[in-house]
């Protein structure tokens, strides 16, 4: 939770889904769903977003640049010289 901007902003999968400020309350509620969420599509299977954040050791140059990073559903922004989780891109219709 160190490492997160709060309030975390939420995106749907959708424009028009709501978005939704989560605050240090909510946290562990709404990081687990997005952890237990089958989205990344990994040999021929839907996995879990644990399992993707598993298995990137490192982002690619592409997914990023010196002040924002993007791994998976998540996006982090260099505040104060620190990487902050800012943004989760969640099915935030199931977080009202």
């Amino acid at each position: 939770m160190n490492m997160t901007q709060f309030p975390l902003k939420t995106h749907g999968d959708q424009d028009e889904d709501p978005k939704i400020d989560i605050d240090k309350n909510s946290f562990y509620k709404v990081f687990n769903i997005y952890l237990e969420r089958k989205t990344v599509y990994y040999n021929g299977v839907f996995q879990k977003n644990v399992d993707e954040i598993r298995r990137t050791l490192e982002p690619k140059k592409n997914d990023g640049n010196e002040k924002w990073m993007r791994i998976g559903d998540l996006t982090f922004n260099k505040i104060d010289n620190s990487w902050k989780l800012t943004l989760i891109y969640i099915d935030t219709n199931n977080l009202k």
